[in-house]
């Protein structure tokens, strides 16, 4: 039985336990070929036949912080239930533990990682229970070997993988519906704003949900771990981070070698000496003249071309991107200005053809204004902008920002993986 939480009206943004993640080089995209995309799942995209047991991740005011648990475990319910025939419960409460989540929350990623490769318990072995603190509900000796089997028995029994659809830029509805006939999507979201009849974006992510699916031009479909569990997130509402599953069972000794007898059989039937995986046999010529087989081709060893890395310059502007508060209705979005670019002869020779009332830049497209973007701080480290000459990312920062924000310089420079008093010319 779910407890039934009030719907809450938020004056500013909350944070649920999503961390936004860092994504790294290998980590796979939608349409990578990592996952199988030949057979879709759920044709229509649609999963509501398929929901899970309602489960709340705040009991008795105790913010778990575990939205990444229970929106993955939900998502993964969902799947499983559609493709085996089967209802399954997860514990939230242990995948916290095993991924080392702790308020503030956590990273999806690391979240999906340590599913792929720790494995899910049952909930009946380690369920939200009647703690009484946060720090009780993360105790890792509840991770007892009753729980580790559980987790061993997931792996044993299913292949789990998992990749991005969207990683940090913005989706299109056209992705997402495609995603959806792969799996069920989960995604971070802004908690929350409800305009009445839709729950709408008005800031940054702060919770990890599951889409279950849409009313085609209206809304999306959205399962959470908030009363109301089952919400409807506007079209337009905007998702930046995406994730969509893929689920095999793992054939057994015993299933290989029956399969084998069964391919031995049709190959006696049918006289065929050759249904086995092997090395083919050499061809006996009933001549004497001995048979000289044609020279083999020549062995040609490619090495794997590494993805493109993103520029110090490029992660510069993305993180700018994040901190102008680049979403769906915002004035960066509506002028096709990521950076929040100020209209001036040097924006105009970067590519703005106007400016609003406040006298940012429009751009005619987000990739002009992205470049337009990056093209800026080149010409800052260059020392070729005036204000920012010989400038450090701290001072730099203190210009552009307005008004001026350590948590944006600070953020800033742990996406460059630099400190703050580092001189922008150096990113060149």
């Amino acid at each position: 039985m779910v407890q039934d939480i009030p719907q809450m009206k938020f004056n500013r943004p909350q944070n649920f336990g999503f961390v936004e993640p860092v994504i790294e080089p290998e980590a796979y995209k939608f349409g990578s070929g990592e996952v199988d995309l030949s057979q879709p799942l759920q044709l229509n995209g649609q999963w509501d036949d398929f929901l899970p047991v309602e489960e709340i991740q705040n009991i008795r005011n105790i913010e778990t912080s575990n939205c990444t648990a229970f929106g993955s475990t939900n998502q993964i319910e969902v799947y499983m239930k559609r493709k085996f025939t089967k209802d399954y419960n997860f514990s939230d409460r242990a995948l916290g533990i095993e991924a080392g989540t702790y308020p503030p929350g956590n990273d999806p990623q690391k979240v999906y990682e340590k599913i792929r490769k720790v494995g899910l318990a049952d909930d009946s072995l380690l369920p939200f229970g009647d703690v009484k603190n946060v720090d009780e509900y993360y105790d890792k000796n509840k991770i007892t070997k009753e729980v580790k089997d559980s987790e061993r028995d997931f792996l044993d029994n299913y292949t789990f993988k998992h990749d991005w659809v969207a990683s940090g830029e913005l989706t299109t509805p056209e992705i997402m519906k495609t995603a959806l006939q792969y799996s069920p999507l989960a995604c971070a979201i802004f908690a929350f704003a409800f305009d009445g009849q839709y729950y709408v974006r008005m800031g940054r992510d702060g919770d990890w949900i599951i889409l279950t699916g849409y009313e085609d031009g209206k809304y999306w479909k959205g399962f959470t771990s908030y009363s109301p569990v089952v919400k409807k997130f506007a079209w337009d509402f905007g998702f930046y981070f995406v994730k969509r599953i893929h689920i095999e069972p793992n054939r057994t000794p015993q299933q290989i070698s029956i399969l084998q007898k069964i391919l031995d059989l049709i190959g006696k039937i049918l006289n065929i000496t050759a249904l086995r995986i092997k090395e083919k046999e050499p061809v006996i010529v009933p001549d004497s003249q001995p048979v000289i087989p044609p020279p083999a081709p020549p062995i040609v060893i490619v090495s794997p071309v590494p993805p493109p890395q993103p520029s110090k310059i490029q992660i510069w502007a993305k993180e700018i991107q994040r901190q102008e508060g680049y979403f769906v209705g915002s004035r960066s979005y509506k002028n096709k200005n990521p950076g929040n670019l100020k209209f001036s002869d040097v924006t105009k020779n970067l590519g703005a053809t106007g400016k609003d009332a406040g006298n940012f830049c429009i751009f005619p497209t987000y990739d002009l204004g992205f470049k337009a973007l990056c093209q800026f701080l080149i010409l800052a480290c260059e020392n070729r902008l005036t204000p920012y000459i010989n400038k450090t990312l701290d001072e730099f920062t203190t210009i552009y920002a307005v008004p001026p924000n350590k948590n944006y310089v600070n953020a800033v420079a742990k996406a460059l993986g630099v400190p703050t008093n580092i001189l922008i010319k150096t990113f060149l």
